[in-house]
């Protein structure tokens, strides 16, 4: 098949890409063959040219079985990604402290 910058006709450099659960409605029941309401995995992506400019939105559903969601964390030149965060759990107890 054809790559996804192959049939846009433009070069794609990067992709955006946001995860969140929502109930199956009827239509994506049907076709994944699960129970309406069921919880799925909602994927948006945007895909980006050479230039930086959206071309290309997408939003699949998957069902929750068959997915599986690998991320390789590489550190960039001058981005410290890696940091220690905060503990969130101090972070709460202060706040309700407060």
């Amino acid at each position: 098949g054809q790559k996804m910058g192959e049939r846009l006709g433009r070069r794609i450099i990067r992709a955006e890409q946001e995860l969140d659960a929502l109930p199956a409605d009827s239509a994506a029941a049907k076709h994944l063959g699960i129970r309406r309401g069921t919880p799925l995995i909602r994927a948006r992506r945007v895909y980006y040219s050479a230039e930086d400019t959206p071309i290309q939105y997408v939003v699949v559903r998957y069902h929750p079985d068959r997915y599986r969601f690998i991320v390789d964390l590489v550190q960039r030149s001058g981005i410290t990604a890696f940091q220690r965060l905060p503990d969130m759990a101090s972070n709460r107890r202060q706040e309700q402290e407060s």
